[in-house]
This record gives C-alpha cells, structure tokens and sequence, in this order.
C-alpha cells in the first residue's frame, strides 16, 4: 500500500507545486517537469530487469537537466550514441547512476568543470560514460556501492562483463549493450 501511496503522494505534490509557480516562470515549470519525468522512469523501470537504451538515454537526459541547472556550464555533458545503439537494452539506471556518480565524487567549478562523456563505441556493443577525475577533498572516500551494484546487475544478465578504468585522468565505464 505504501509503494502505492507515496507515488500518488508526490505526482499530486509535484502538480500543486505546478499551479503555484507562475505561468510566466518558464524555467521553473521545465525544472518542475524533468524532475517528474525522472521520478516517474525511476517508478517504472525499478522492476525490469533490462530497459532500451533510448528510454534510458532520455532520463539521461532528464536527470541532466536537473544537475545542468544547478551546475550550468560547469557540468559539460556530451553524448554521441549510435542510431543503432538505441534499439539495444541496458540495466534500467546503470547509465544515470554512473553519471550521478561522477557528478558526486568530482569536484565542479568554473576552474575545473566536470566533463561527462557517454558514447557507443564504433562495434555498438559497449556504451561508455567517462568523466575527468578531479576528486572532491576533505570528504569520505567512496565506497563503490553503487558501481558494485551495476557490475552485479550486468553479471547476472550479460555475457560481457562491465569494465571500469582509470587512466591518463580519465574515469571510464565500459557498459555491454545487449541486442
């Protein structure tokens, strides 16, 4: 009952919120919209075991927009995905979560902006999320949970395994695309 309330809850908040903004508030509203899109794809996609790369593209996307928001052109964020690429599957919230880590343990400023990459390679049977590796300081280390966690996912339901790396200032995770 509570899985089913708390969304119900949210999407009623959320829509509140929408007829409390402004009309001409053009960007709060948009704000207001991705954040629902990516709520609504989190509710949707937790229970499948694999998505398309399209549909996870597009929170991608969404999820960026929040993050772009905050960031502004600090967060420099570039995608080059195959048109092929699209019609293959992923875990649902792999890619997001590589991003959201990215995002979480780099440091972001005018100085030293985080540049993400996502790309199909030229055979579409890896999508890599890549990021420059500017560590935050003063905080605790990371505890790999969440990269755990999709390399898990991806051994029970790929035969290629996940690759991450760690080279010239690069961070790269290399994620199979199941046709």
């Amino acid at each position: 009952m509570r899985s089913q309330l708390d969304p119900h809850f949210l999407f009623n908040s959320l829509n509140t919120l929408a007829a409390l903004i402004e009309d001409d508030n053009e960007p709060a509203h948009t704000y207001l919209e991705q954040l629902a899109d990516v709520y609504r794809y989190v509710l949707l996609s937790r229970d499948k075991t694999t998505v398309p790369l399209c549909e996870e593209m597009a929170f991608v996307e969404a999820y960026l927009y929040l993050n772009k928001t905050r960031f502004r052109d600090d967060l420099q964020v570039e995608h080059q995905i195959s048109a092929a690429a699209y019609a293959t599957s992923v875990a649902p919230l792999s890619l997001q979560m590589l991003v959201e880590n990215a995002i979480k343990h780099n440091v972001i400023s005018p100085e030293s902006p985080l540049c993400v990459t996502l790309y199909t390679e030229t055979d579409d049977t890896y999508v890599r999320v890549q990021n420059n590796v500017q560590p935050k300081t003063g905080l605790e280390q990371s505890t790999k949970v969440g990269l755990r966690n999709i390399i898990s996912r991806y051994r029970l339901l790929f035969e290629h395994p996940v690759e991450v790396l760690r080279e010239n200032g690069l961070f790269t995770v290399r994620v199979p695309l199941l046709s």
